[in-house]
């Protein structure tokens, strides 16, 4: 309290805007998006069976790994904090999802927190919170239940305590080592961003912040000691099978694209999907075409984003790369670089409906973590600046949310399987919630059991173990 009691009137107000932007997240979350989908009912199913019974739908026991849809798993990572969660609030659609929406305010204070310890200012921690506040593409997966949702808050802090200088520092670095376990458990594309940005964040750090070698490996030492589950099942291959179909490196893949399944071939896939994952019209305009991954009427980057792009364009084309920035800056600066391009890389490694938002959602934070450093230099320049921050991500955001709220929900209907959720609805007035899958049939809706099962044990019409297959 009694910093913010020295801050500025224009910090104050940008602290207030934070608050607001980022609890906006909880206003009508079961209705925009709308519908839920049957990723989201399947995952819905499993939890609410592990909290009644202790097992799985199938009734197989409770486990680190529980097979869901599509050849997918939910693991202990949302599975855990999703049994507390509905335990408290129930097994809604609201619930679920306002679960999703928690965990990105807390990805929004850990930007705050790495932002702060990345460019050595609180002022710079504020802009990067602001930034991944009324991020478009933050917004959007704030609001799915779904593992991917919560993943990036696990990562961002992680490396948030991976940064401390405190005298708790030890203790921060074997908690970071086990929410590194965390992210990575949760969605597989994070694995492979960990793996690239991770050694770069432990040299960096040795090398430009004098970290202790004893104090990384600390970090390190629980890091393997919590995965060491999904490192064995990845080096089998057990976990492997959907991204080894998905893979741009995939022979059949390659053959029927390219006529030939040389590596070479993968890696001009792989270049290929960069380019569509790099270019303006998904980043500025339009997004990805999924509409469970965007609206469809903004890119996956705010106005904010792009400003402050074009700052930093304008700098360096104007000013060059100064001598003091050469010397205090060049890690971070290539940290958060290096970090967004980890961050892509795993939706550029598949080849189905690139660009791929959701499987690069773990770059969302760490453009806010450049925005929030690059807007720090013209924040402390004056108060006009000031102003116009403020104002200018005040007004993207509203325009932002009013489609959001009032157009999306409606031209994302079919994506989110809306139908059943009202067809269920439905049933549960009339009392006839039993009556589900044999509805669902009639009307020609093709729905997993697992997902069905959802809709019945919510409402009451049946009870753990079941079988779904």
């Amino acid at each position: 309290m009694t910093w913010l009691r020295q801050q500025s009137p224009m910090t104050n107000l940008l602290l207030a805007c934070l608050v607001v932007f980022t609890f906006l997240r909880f206003v009508a979350v079961a209705s925009s998006p709308p519908g839920f989908y049957i990723d989201e009912a399947a995952i819905g199913a499993q939890i609410i069976c592990l909290r009644q019974s202790g097992t799985s739908l199938a009734g197989e026991p409770a486990q680190l790994f529980t097979p869901i849809l599509g050849g997918g798993y939910l693991t202990i990572a949302y599975a855990l904090p999703a049994l507390a969660w509905t335990s408290l609030f129930g097994d809604s659609i609201l619930s679920f999802r306002s679960m999703s929406a928690f965990f990105s305010c807390l990805m929004i204070l850990g930007t705050y927190l790495l932002g702060a310890r990345l460019w050595r200012s609180r002022n710079a921690g504020l802009l990067c919170a602001l930034a991944a506040a009324i991020s478009p593409w933050i917004f959007q997966f704030s609001r799915i239940a779904w593992d991917p949702s919560i993943a990036p808050a696990y990562l961002v802090w992680a490396f948030a305590l991976l940064w401390s200088t405190s005298k708790y520092k030890h203790y921060e670095g074997i908690l970071s080592g086990i929410l590194f376990a965390a992210a990575a458990y949760c969605y597989p594309p994070l694995r492979v961003q960990i793996a690239v940005m991770l050694p770069f964040a432990l040299i960096g750090l040795y090398i430009f912040r004098g970290r202790k070698i004893f104090d990384l490996g600390l970090m390190v030492a629980a890091l393997l000691l919590s995965a060491s589950p999904l490192i064995f099942k990845t080096l089998s291959g057990e976990i492997q099978g959907r991204f080894e179909m998905l893979s741009v490196f995939n022979a059949a893949y390659l053959t029927d694209h390219y006529g030939s399944n040389s590596a070479l071939r993968g890696f001009q896939a792989l270049f290929e999907n960069f380019q569509l994952l790099l270019s303006p019209d998904y980043l500025f305009f339009h997004g990805d075409k999924n509409l469970r991954h965007s609206t469809g009427s903004f890119g996956i980057w705010s106005w904010l984003d792009a400003v402050a792009l074009l700052i930093a364009a304008s700098w360096f084309l104007i000013r060059g790369f100064q001598k003091k920035c050469q010397a205090t800056l060049t890690f971070e600066l290539f940290f958060v670089f290096v970090a967004y391009l980890a961050g892509v890389l795993p939706a550029a490694m598949t080849w189905e409906s690139n660009p791929h938002a959701l499987r690069s959602f773990g770059a969302a934070p760490f453009l806010a973590l450049a925005v929030g450093g690059i807007l720090a230099n013209v924040w402390r320049r004056s108060k006009g600046w000031q102003v116009a921050i403020i104002a200018f991500a005040a007004v993207n955001f509203t325009i932002f949310s009013v489609t959001y709220f009032k157009t999306y929900p409606t031209a994302a209907r079919a994506w989110f399987d809306t139908d059943v959720v009202g067809l269920a609805d439905r049933l549960k007035s009339e009392n006839r919630m039993a009556d589900l899958p044999e509805e669902l049939e009639l009307r020609g809706l093709k729905y997993a059991p697992m997902a069905t099962s959802y809709y019945l044990l919510s409402r009451g019409a049946i009870r753990c173990p079941i079988k779904t297959q």
